[in-house]
């Protein structure tokens, strides 16, 4: 009796006995004419579900057998890349362009309202405005913090501007009109502190710190501003300055190798 084949559905006439088609036989050989890949142009398109995972390998490929104009726009994605699987020889000159490459995390807020800094009491900065930010790092519910969402190397940058106070002069290494050291600094955490900028106030002016540095930061590690002061008694300003004060940011530098 006649059957048929599993893969391409051939009829196959095994028995002396079978009825023999020549419809049915004309139509097994265009099925495997349909199935010739000996030759450019030939054979029927393999849809991509019908490949397993780890079907091709690069030892499967002939030299320029993928281009550019085959490869779907998102079809190759990050997780599909072995890590250090494309390096430095293997891109063309200027083959990565400024529009071919992902945004970079990247956050700087401020606040808009002056801040009073009581005598030895370390004020971690609230911020109520974002100038820029890319990947919801800044919180309103948690004003304080700037949080990561991509691990890796991070610039980290503040700047602040005091209201009128004393002034240290270096000649005599005396403080005049005054007392007190003013603080700034950038803390991860709320613990360990990776920047700081400390100095006597001035009196006609508003003393003006800047802090940076660079980082390596884990998702979900959050930095905060910190003021400070310690002029006995006092209690300071931290003023508020156009495109200024008091302000902090972040903006993703790289990946980096883990310290071990």
């Amino acid at each position: 009796m006649a059957s048929t084949t599993t893969n391409l559905l051939l009829k196959v006439w095994n028995n002396l006995s079978d009825k023999f088609n020549h419809t049915e036989l004309a139509q097994n050989w265009a099925k495997v004419d349909a199935h010739d890949h000996t030759g450019a142009g030939k054979g029927l398109l393999i849809p991509a579900g019908a490949l397993e995972p780890g079907a091709v390998l690069n030892t499967n490929l002939a030299a320029d057998a993928v281009d550019t104009n085959v490869i779907v726009n998102q079809a190759i994605t990050q997780d599909k890349i072995a890590p250090q699987n494309v390096i430095t020889s293997h891109l063309a000159e200027r083959g990565v362009t400024a529009g071919k490459l992902a945004e970079f995390p990247a956050v700087r807020v401020r606040r808009s309202t002056t801040i009073p800094v009581a005598y030895n009491v370390p004020v971690a900065v609230e911020f109520d405005l974002e100038r820029w930010d890319n990947s919801l790092q800044w919180n309103a519910a948690q004003p304080t913090r700037l949080t990561c969402k991509l691990e890796g190397m991070y610039n980290l940058y503040a700047s602040v501007a005091w209201a009128n106070g004393s002034i240290f002069n270096s000649l005599t290494g005396t403080i005049v009109a005054g007392t007190g050291r003013r603080e700034s600094y950038i803390r991860i955490n709320g613990a360990d502190i990776v920047a700081i900028s400390g100095s006597y106030g001035a009196v006609a002016d508003h003393l003006r710190q800047n802090l940076y540095t660079n980082y390596r930061l884990e998702v979900d590690d959050y930095i905060e501003l910190v003021v400070y002061q310690n002029q006995t008694g006092n209690t300071m300003t931290v003023a508020t300055q156009p495109a200024y004060s008091p302000e902090l940011g972040f903006i993703w530098a790289g990946q980096s190798v883990p310290l071990a």
